[in-house]
């Protein structure tokens, strides 16, 4: 069975939702972590992407869809603080 929450501490499983809904930067970080990957994501970075122009609400919330799309966008400029967890 499959967790269906998005504030626990293990949302195992992404569900539809949770893709396409807005988080916050926390929430953000909890999922990309709980889902593996070998690389921490922490929230502080996620904020930074949102600052170099990730696509955020106004209330700096954003979809996993969102994100990712934003991650893999061609001709994004890398991270200039050193934390190029983002590069391809």
């Amino acid at each position: 069975m499959r967790k269906r929450t998005i504030r626990g501490a293990a949302a195992t499983t992404p569900t539809p939702e949770m893709i396409r809904r807005p988080l916050t930067a926390r929430q953000l970080a909890r999922l990309l972590n709980d889902a593996g990957g070998g690389t921490e994501i922490s929230a502080e970075m996620i904020r930074a992407h949102i600052a170099r122009g990730a696509p955020a609400d106004a209330r700096g919330r954003m979809s996993l869809l969102a994100y990712a799309a934003w991650l893999i966008e061609p001709g994004r400029p890398p991270s200039d603080s050193g934390d190029d967890h983002d590069a391809p």
